[in-house]
């Protein structure tokens, strides 16, 4: 970490948390460590299979059941914007109301392609800030323009066909679940393959093709998280009734969403990641070149509200469950893409046991704490460990 990079860090956990700020900066470097060693960690456990769910190829794409609100914040940002409305026009009629707020953009080209879209889109709704209220505020005043549960998109992702169906219904599958994250390229503790790193995508498939490769993971259980990722999340109106939306005090945006997520699970809500859907998110985008700094600033202040989640991010990373389902992910993308299907070897390591999932000369490797862990995730892979 670079000099100044430190002293900017060590001066905002002095000012958001006074004395306590030498606890709170032992908590970023504990969970700093977590996160740069989460690639060493074995996988120790493998999502249930829930019986009966598996979806038709013909429908996983289908929107289905009571429609749900879709908040957008935009500032600038105008080529992701217009490709975001575009796929949006084409999911209207499974949705409610798409509510748009617009944050006074300094790119004049944004606020044409949003009336535009407003009186193409029967339920379409466009909101104008007054003035810059930065992206927390702008997301509370779409979250609280909803009327039923609530999507919240950044306009820096490829949106897949049906994924937000999806995340819905796993959303009303429990009255415990709080938020839906799906997997995705870039978003923390949700990545694919890897978990907390930036991934580009396997073997160069298409958004579309690896969110068609996780639709056939629906028989899986949704996987419980510390927190959601607020990129695509499907929030619950009943929680956002009894908790409130974001937090004021993260007005800059980063942490608002792991905050929130934290006072669900404090209040006996959950936060899961759908096995079945995959969105694409270019990270950053929204908050320009200051994002890095932003987003310290942002984790100190979660840090000092949440002492317990680096504890509950050492648990969700030892278990890694998540990336178990990543696995089976991969191989049926490798289906997908040729018709050879997954070509997969494996070597042992003292009791764990590691696999390479190989198409042509690109490779991913596994390890499984043991044969057991190993056996279990290739049978809900499809395959058989030899």
């Amino acid at each position: 970490m670079a000099i100044k990079t430190a002293f900017n860090l060590v001066r905002s956990a002095f000012e958001i948390a006074g004395a306590g700020a030498p606890t709170v900066l032992a908590r970023y470097v504990r969970l700093t460590l977590l996160n740069r060693t989460s690639r060493r960690r074995a996988i120790a456990k493998v999502p249930e299979v829930v019986e009966g769910t598996t979806e038709p190829a013909d429908r996983a794409d289908k929107p289905r059941g009571e429609p749900g609100d879709v908040v957008i914040p935009v500032y600038n940002a105008f080529e992701d914007t217009r490709g975001l409305l575009e796929a949006l026009k084409k999911e209207a009629d499974g949705l409610g109301s798409i509510i748009i707020v617009h944050d006074c953009s300094s790119d004049d080209r944004i606020a044409p392609l949003l009336k535009e879209f407003r009186d193409e889109v029967p339920r379409a709704r466009l909101l104008e800030n007054e003035r810059n209220l930065g992206f927390v505020e702008t997301c509370n005043r779409g979250l609280e323009a909803a009327t039923r549960d609530v999507i919240i998109l950044n306009t820096d992702i490829e949106l897949p066909p049906g994924a937000l169906g999806r995340m819905l219904e796993i959303l009303r599958s429990s009255k415990d679940i709080a938020t839906v994250t799906p997997f995705s390229n870039s978003a923390y503790g949700v990545g694919f393959p890897d978990l907390n790193y930036f991934n580009e995508r396997p073997f160069n498939a298409t958004s579309e093709e690896v969110d068609k490769a996780f639709q056939t993971l629906a028989n899986l259980a949704p996987i419980e998280i510390p927190r959601g990722v607020g990129f695509c999340m499907a929030i619950s109106a009943d929680v956002i009734a009894n908790i409130g939306t974001f937090s004021r005090d993260f007005a800059q945006g980063y942490g608002e969403e792991a905050d929130f997520c934290m006072r669900a699970g404090a209040a006996g809500f959950s936060n899961v990641i759908a096995p079945n859907a995959y969105v694409f998110h270019k990270g950053g985008q929204s908050f320009g070149g200051t994002w890095q700094t932003k987003a310290r600033a942002g984790q100190i202040r979660f840090l000092s509200r949440h002492p317990q989640y680096p504890a509950m991010v050492q648990a969700y990373l030892e278990a890694n469950e998540a990336r178990a389902l990543g696995f089976a992910a991969l191989i049926a993308l490798t289906r997908l893409k040729s018709t050879r299907g997954p070509e997969v070897k494996t070597e042992s390591k003292g009791k764990a046991v590691v696999a390479f999932v190989s198409l042509g000369e690109e490779t991913h490797s596994f390890e499984f704490a043991n044969a057991e862990t190993a056996r279990q995730a290739f049978e809900f892979a499809g395959l058989e460990l030899t």
